[in-house]
C-alpha cells in the first residue's frame, strides 16, 4: 500500500525526543511492506538523520526560518495554550502543507492519506482526500483534540475534518472521549501505543529482589503529563517507603520547573 503521512511533530535529528512515536509508527509501517511517505514542517533543528525506508519531506510555510513554530511540540506554550505566532501561522501552514501533500500524492499515487493530529494536519489532508477521492485516517495524539475543545471555530474544523475521515484512532480511552465530545465520531478506535518487545523487556540477569523500589515517569516534560503532581507527592511516599527511588525521564518546558521544584 501506498501511504502519504502527514505530521506536525516528527524527530528533527537523531535522538530528538520530539515524538519519537510517530517515527516509529512510520517506519513500523515501512518493516510491514508499505511504500511511506511523511510530510512534517520544518525546524530550523531539522538535520539529516537515517530514516529507515520512510520518504521524509519537510516542507516551509513562512518566509522568516525562526518563525517556523507550527510543530515539533512549539505550537503550543507548555501545551496549555497557542502561541499568538501560531494563530497567525495556522493560515499559511495550512495552505503549504496543502500543496506540498497534493506534490506528494499525485507523484507516489497513493492509496491513502494517514494524518497525525486533527489540528491542524488534517485540514490539508482532509481536503487532498477529498479531491482525490482517496480514503483518510486519521490518528490522535492529545494536543489536537485540546485545540479542538477550545472554542467554537476549533471545534467546528475539527468535525468537518472527521466527517471526511474513514478512520479515526486514539490512544487512550480519555482521548477518545474527549474526541467523540470535539465531534469525533462513535466509532473512534481505541489503539493505544505497541511496544517492541525485543527492545524493552525485563534484565533477567539482574537479582531484582534487591533492587530498589522504583517508580520510573518518563515523557514529554509539560503540565498536563502531571510530573508535578508526582513530585509534589514525593515527601509523602517517601516517609512511607524511605527506599523508593524515582526516576523522572524527558524534556519539555517545564523541565527547569521541575528541578526547582
Amino acid at each position: 500500500m501506498k501511504i502519504a503521512l502527514i505530521a506536525s511533530s516528527y524527530p528533527r535529528y537523531e535522538g530528538d525526543g520530539t515524538a519519537p512515536f510517530i517515527q516509529a509508527i512510520a517506519e513500523g509501517l515501512v518493516q510491514l511492506g508499505h511504500e511511506v511517505e511523511a510530510l512534517v514542517p520544518y525546524d530550523p533543528a531539522v538535520r539529516p538523520m537515517e530514516t529507515h525506508g520512510v520518504r521524509l519531506h519537510h516542507f516551509r510555510y513562512t518566509w522568516r526560518k525562526h518563525w517556523h513554530i507550527m510543530g515539533h511540540g512549539r505550537a503550543l506554550e507548555s501545551d496549555v495554550r497557542l502561541r499568538p505566532l501560531a494563530v497567525f501561522l495556522i493560515p499559511f501552514f495550512v495552505v503549504a502543507a496543502f500543496i506540498h501533500l497534493w506534490k506528494i500524492t499525485t507523484r507516489q499515487k497513493s492509496d491513502v492519506i494517514y494524518a497525525h493530529w486533527v489540528l491542524p494536519n488534517g485540514l490539508p489532508a482532509a481536503l487532498v482526500a477529498w479531491l482525490r477521492r482517496i480514503p483518510l485516517v486519521i490518528s490522535l495524539h492529545g494536543s489536537d483534540v485540546y485545540v479542538a475543545n477550545k472554542n467554537v471555530l476549533y471545534r467546528a474544523l475539527a468535525g468537518w475534518v472527521f466527517r471526511r475521515a474513514k478512520a479515526v484512532t486514539a490512544c487512550s480511552p480519555e482521548l477518545k472521549e474527549k474526541a467523540i465530545r470535539a465531534g469525533g465520531p462513535a466509532h473512534t478506535i481505541l489503539l493505544p501505543y505497541g511496544i517492541d518487545p525485543q527492545r524493552f523487556h525485563p534484565d533477567l540477569r539482574k537479582n531484582n529482589r534487591q533492587m530498589k523500589p522504583t517508580i520510573s515517569a518518563i515523557g514529554r516534560m509539560v503540565y498536563k503529563k502531571g510530573f508535578k503532581v508526582l513530585v509534589a507527592a514525593l515527601p509523602e511516599v517517601l516517609a512511607a517507603h524511605p527506599l523508593v527511588r524515582v526516576v523522572i525521564g524527558g524534556e519539555g518546558p517545564v523541565l527547569e520547573e521541575l528541578k526547582q521544584q
